[in-house]
């Protein structure tokens, strides 16, 4: 890739002759004859004004000036590209104060912390639209009459993205830009929800859902067999006090019933499945008027909490012990889950300077076990400063390999930062951060540094990862990890952050690297989380339409897309863009570990065909020919490699 470091800073307004100095520096150390130069009122808008063009003027006709004229940015980028000097070149990470000072290098820190309610939003907003577009995409494909909600998609995703403007999700924009943003992004989160029961709608009603009960369908937006807890929510035509739901195998699975209206009808549970089909469903039934739960292993004593994975003490600050018992370790060095709210000084939207202050926490009471169910136990911990509350919920789940929180935070300080400590029993570790469609190892310095939905810090035997559903400020200095909670500047925004701050995380101890533990895997879940939807009773099949075939009933679990390949997934599945056909697909597969593989993708028919394309799919002339299997396709995948396919069915 072909960049440019601007000799002058953008946002030049009145050229002079002070201009001349970076100019000729550049030509001794590029030998380039020519450059380019931003010029106008760049930073807030406006572009170049008049005063600047007669600046120019002026300087064109003094001595010693270089030619100077009008251009484009791709006028500049063409006759850079014929140039014959040799580039020098980058590896690594670019933006970040490459070959500057170290103080250059911090700078932007406070960015992936700023406005976090809107990184949150974003975040939500991500994941809802890709499930939501998976599902609505196979949906059309099982209509009587196919039809895909193209614009609404559209104006979603376009919505979506203005606001991931470079201001906005960074957190650097004043305070009544993310008043409008905040309304933006709550109207597409109510349009992802309608287009994903859409397609969860039409999905829906092409099973064969005749058998006895209450069908509930569990559908995984993940492209690999899963196990997790799904949240469901069930009504009854009469008042039911008891009753026990059954998977396709007709045995009965563990729930918690976590609300219920007062006329017995209405209820919302956590449940425990197993076995959901990559990109696809399970059909569970619930039977009323009788209860059977299974065992499960989940326990209470004391100030300890144990499963079939771990065993976890807590104490007044935050968590003393996680025991695996898988790998028979210790997880923690000290105290987890514990808060930090630390001072900031010079601070700004965009940077984050601390103060070496730290400020005590009071906590009220002691941590309580506020769920104690077959399906999870939650233990509370309360605390507040002068002006703020923290609620963190230590969370674990039956069944589950990782530990789960939840933190509420009602935020109103003034020049402080909060993060959440865990310091891990890993030795001589390496810190790997996941960042869009890879990842990057990071220093052990104790600096925040971005990542997306996990940071991994592990020996070449053991690791833990901390995943996070809308975080993206993290370090790692010695054995601890940190996350960047929420923090007060107020240079752009007077009430920066102020109020209510809802979030998950977890802890995921593993054997092995990041690779070996499937980390990306466990992260995904957390933030593509299984939904569910109660369907009526009926058989799947439905009238032909012309040359659209209906007569058939989708099976009780199914799946619509999978790899055979644990470390290939399947990141996308949409319409083409431009192509009103629900025939034609287009599937984003990633091979995130560095490996090269040939991966099988299965598919809900045989493909017609199958063309390699690029990123705005267009297919890629010259490109080798995909061979098409009786249920799918197969596809080399490079280590790294990113790819789209063009479906045709």
């Amino acid at each position: 890739m072909l960049a440019y470091h601007l000799p002058v800073p953008y946002g030049l307004t009145a050229p002079d002759a002070d201009l001349l100095t970076p100019l000729r520096d550049w030509r001794r150390t590029t030998g380039l004859p020519f450059a380019m130069v931003l010029f106008g009122e760049g930073d807030h808008g406006g572009g170049p004004r008049q005063t600047d063009i007669e600046a120019i003027e002026r300087l064109r006709k003094m001595d010693g000036v270089p030619t100077l004229r009008f251009a484009t940015a791709e006028d500049f980028f063409a006759r850079l590209a014929k140039a014959p000097t040799p580039w020098p070149a980058h590896f690594g990470e670019i933006g970040r104060g490459i070959g500057e000072s170290d103080e250059v290098d911090q700078a932007w820190m406070g960015s992936y912390t700023s406005q976090a309610v809107i990184k949150k939003m974003h975040r939500n907003a991500e994941n809802l639209l890709l499930t939501a577009e998976k599902f609505a995409t196979i949906g059309s494909m099982l209509q009587r009459k196919p039809l895909f909600p193209r614009v609404d998609f559209r104006e979603a995703w376009k919505l979506l993205l203005r606001n991931q403007f470079h201001d906005i999700l960074p957190g650097t924009s004043i305070g009544d830009v993310f008043d409008d943003s905040r309304r933006d992004l709550q109207w597409v989160d109510q349009e992802g929800h309608r287009l994903l029961r859409f397609g969860l709608e039409v999905i829906g009603s092409r099973i064969d859902t005749r058998d006895a009960g209450i069908p509930l369908v569990v559908y995984n937006p993940c492209s690999w067999v899963r196990g997790d807890v799904v949240e469901a929510d069930v009504h009854f035509v009469q008042p039911c006090e008891q009753f026990t739901v059954l998977d396709t195998d007709t045995e009965p699975i563990a729930y918690q019933v976590l609300s219920v209206s007062e006329d017995k009808q209405h209820y919302r549970l956590l449940m425990a499945v197993h076995d959901i089909p990559s990109i696809g469903y399970k059909v569970y039934r619930v039977v009323p008027h009788h209860r059977s739960l299974p065992k499960t292993e989940l326990f209470v004593k004391g100030q300890t909490v144990e499963s079939r994975y771990f065993r976890i003490s807590w104490n007044q600050t935050g968590l003393s012990s996680i025991y695996d018992k898988t790998l028979n370790r210790e997880v923690l060095s000290g105290s987890a889950n514990r808060l930090q709210l630390l001072g900031e000084s010079r601070s700004s939207a965009w940077d984050l300077v601390l103060s070496g202050e730290e400020f005590p926490l009071q906590a009220i009471g002691r941590p309580v076990v506020v769920e104690r169910g077959p399906v999870r136990v939650v233990v509370r911990w309360q605390n507040i400063t002068s002006s703020s509350r923290v609620v963190r919920d230590l969370i674990l789940h039956v069944d589950q390999p990782r530990i789960d929180f939840a933190m509420t935070v009602d935020w109103h300080e003034s020049d402080r930062m909060l993060k959440a400590v865990f310091p891990v029993n890993v030795s001589g570790g390496r810190a790997v951060f996941e960042q869009p469609y890879g990842v990057i190892e990071r220093p052990l310095d104790g600096m925040d540094h971005p990542a997306q939905n996990w940071i991994d810090f592990s020996e070449s035997t053991y690791g833990v990862a901390l995943l996070n559903d809308g975080k993206y400020g993290f370090d790692v200095k010695d054995q601890t990890m940190r996350m960047s909670i929420v923090r007060a500047s107020r240079d752009m925004d007077p009430r920066m952050d102020e109020g209510t701050h809802t979030f998950h995380y977890a802890l995921f101890p593993h054997a092995g690297d990041w690779v070996e533990g499937r980390v990306m895997q466990a992260a995904l879940q957390l933030n593509q989380p299984l939904v569910s939807l109660q369907e009526n009773h009926h058989i799947g099949s439905l009238p032909d339409w012309g040359e659209h075939r209906n007569d058939f009933s989708l099976a009780r679990r199914h799946s619509f897309f999978a790899v055979d390949q644990d470390q290939v997934i399947i990141t996308a599945v949409k319409v083409q863009q431009g192509d009103w056909s629900p025939n034609n697909v287009v599937l984003r597969l990633f091979e995130p570990a560095g490996r090269n593989v040939q991966a099988r993708v299965f598919c809900p028919a045989r493909p017609k065909r199958v063309v390699a394309a690029n990123h705005l799919e267009d297919p890629i002339p010259g490109a080798a020919a995909i061979q098409i299997e009786r249920d799918g396709f197969l596809i080399p995948m490079k280590a790294n490699e990113i790819r789209t396919l063009l479906l045709e069915f």
